[in-house]
């Protein structure tokens, strides 16, 4: 949908696509995510603190923000949607249709891989990639 979307900001991908496949370490993030956020509509956004908290410090004080901001059904659905595996896409190859200006911002821990960052940067035909944190400066020269 270019027209509403006229740029699109990729922060820290995770998913590689049928083609790349999860390494363990995403797909056992992606697992424990769901075993506490399924838990988040009874217990509270508490139950996944310990993950957050668990994050590197470039992002973990934004992530814990973020966190107090999310619904607790919301995040029990979407948890249960990553760990399944679906995805939009089967192939990093459908993403050369995006002609849209693209920023991809490289992920700093194991569960969001630099190497998915790169590969989505590289099937993207407008794209660049940056260090998440060169994120402010990255995101105003795209706005540009």
């Amino acid at each position: 949908h270019p027209q509403p979307c006229p740029r699109l900001i990729l922060a820290s991908p995770l998913y590689a696509a049928t083609v790349a496949g999860l390494d363990e370490a995403p797909r056992a993030a992606l697992q424990a995510m769901d075993s506490l956020g399924r838990r988040a509509p009874e217990a509270g956004l508490s139950v996944l603190e310990p993950l957050y908290r668990a994050l590197p410090e470039p992002v973990r004080e934004r992530a814990l923000r973020m966190l107090a901001s999310f619904d607790p059904a919301s995040v029990a659905a979407t948890t249960r949607f990553l760990a399944s595996e679906q995805q939009p896409f089967a192939d990093p190859r459908e993403l050369r249709v995006l002609s849209l200006p693209a920023l991809v911002l490289a992920g700093v821990d194991p569960q969001h891989p630099r190497e998915v960052a790169q590969l989505y940067a590289t099937e993207l035909p407008n794209c660049s990639l940056r260090e998440l944190a060169d994120a402010r400066a990255a995101i105003s020269e795209l706005l540009r």
